[in-house]
């Protein structure tokens, strides 16, 4: 099934689920796998041992994420990496029993790919200026069940706008 997988380029939405548990099948998948599948996915494939401490793999995922052309294309925002990285770097979902050890270089390109893709959020070219709430009351609890507060979020897209927009005050 890999090695059709490797001939073929059938997406990973096309295999049955039984399938989806092998370290081959992931490793013939990962190669043509698009970045925010990769991203999604990135618990699963260190749960079954495809992405380990200096393997083929990592090295891969750590070059997709260190790609700006990569993720200017796929659109990928960086508040969608800073919870990839919050969840990778827990080692479990929220939900379900999936667990895995997080690849250091992993976590690490994922914070890199952070910073990275400010370059593909595309300025309005305004004048800006952003208020924060960082009270107390903005840490309690998470947004809609993602690994950050309310004040992680504020601050990380302040920062993007920050980064991005030039006239901007906060």
């Amino acid at each position: 099934v890999a090695e059709f997988l490797r001939t073929s380029r059938m997406r990973r939405e096309v295999i049955p689920p039984p399938y989806l548990k092998d370290r081959d099948i992931w490793d013939a998948l990962l190669a043509d796998l698009p970045i925010t599948a990769m991203i999604r996915t990135l618990g699963t494939m260190t749960s079954i041992g495809l992405i380990t401490r200096g393997s083929e793999a990592e090295r891969h995922v750590v070059n997709e994420l260190q790609s700006l052309q990569r993720l200017k294309a796929s659109r990928v925002h960086p508040l969608s990496l800073l919870v990839a990285l919050r969840v990778y770097e827990q080692g479990h979902r929220k939900q379900g029993s999936l667990t895995w050890k997080a690849s250091k270089r992993v976590i690490n390109a994922l914070d890199e790919a952070f910073y990275l893709a400010f370059g593909a959020v595309e300025p309005m070219g305004k004048r800006l200026c952003v208020a924060l709430d960082v009270s107390g009351s903005m840490t309690r609890h998470t947004i809609a069940g993602l690994p950050l507060t309310p004040r992680e979020a504020a601050a990380a897209m302040a920062l993007v706008t920050v980064a991005t927009e030039p006239n901007t005050r906060v």
